[in-house]
């Protein structure tokens, strides 16, 4: 079915016709979609809205965002229109997020080069799943780190990545390291200092206040309510990561007697957690 307006060209001429990698936010949920239906393409060069007559997305998971390489149709009319889509899991929910949503200059480049130090293929699935939640994928980069620092847009990712870059500078360095880190405690420590405050995703309201839940429970665990998929994944193929990173991002390790020294990585997250909140330094 042709849209009127796309009418008066021929939309089978190949130079209205591109194909893109990217993410596709979807303004109404599948179950009550009607054809056409506004989406937004989210791709590295930044969000398009456009228009689809397609069927509605059955998709596998709805509480992760929909990653496909989509055959867009662009006239000259400034109309765009998604012609076809093939999902593809695999699609890097950070690499094809453009810089400019985030409201922090370069954060988002930031966190993507610190996340290629993980080499854990097992940690790398797990980041790439967290990322690709609806609840994260936009709000990680455009919420606020709450009302007592780092409390305006993007202050959260800004606070993280201050986080994680501390935390890498002590856990690599000989001279300030409490203790000599393996690889993989140093990947648990890196990946704990980014996501140590993501349950703040889902802890304010649209106005800045804590929600009623966030005010009961915290932010530490409605962090890891948050990302339970993706740390399930992880714990059918690295149970013991699971239980590692789980037991961080609770900051239940002063007990703990497993194969990683858990309490001195908390030591160092924590300790450069206080240090970002303290700073509290907003960017130019």
């Amino acid at each position: 079915m042709k849209h009127p307006q796309a009418s008066q060209y021929d939309p089978t001429c190949d130079a209205y016709r591109y194909l893109r990698e990217g993410v596709l936010l979807w303004d109404a949920p599948p179950s009550h979609m009607q054809a056409p239906q506004t989406v937004r393409l989210v791709t590295q060069d930044g969000v398009y809205p456009m228009t689809s007559w397609l069927e509605p997305p059955f998709l596998a998971d709805p509480d992760v965002v929909d990653k496909v390489c989509a055959v867009i149709l662009s006239l000259p009319n400034n109309q765009m229109y998604l012609v076809s889509v093939q999902r593809d899991q695999y699609i890097d929910p950070i690499e094809v997020m453009p810089a400019s949503l985030c409201p922090v200059p370069s954060v988002l480049v930031d966190v993507y080069e610190m996340l290629q130090m993980i080499g854990t293929p097992a940690l790398r699935r797990f980041v790439h799943d967290v990322f690709s939640l609806r609840s994260v994928f936009l709000p990680f980069w455009t919420a606020t780190a709450g009302s007592k620092h780092h409390a305006w847009p993007g202050g959260l990712a800004g606070h993280s990545l201050e986080v994680t870059r501390s935390v890498v500078d002590v856990m690599a360095s000989r001279t300030k390291r409490p203790v000599n880190f393996t690889s993989l405690e140093y990947e648990l420590g890196v990946i704990t200092a980014l996501l140590h405050d993501v349950g703040k995703t889902v802890g304010y309201t649209d106005e800045g206040y804590c929600t009623e839940r966030a005010l009961v429970l915290g932010h530490e665990l409605l962090g890891v309510e948050l990302i339970r998929k993706p740390m399930d994944a992880l714990r059918v193929a690295r149970p013991d990561l699971a239980e590692a990173l789980t037991a961080l991002l609770l900051s239940r390790t002063r007990f703990s007697n497993g194969r990683y020294r858990l309490e001195a990585i908390r030591q160092v997250v924590s300790k450069a957690d206080r240090e970002s909140a303290k700073r509290n330094t907003k960017p130019r």
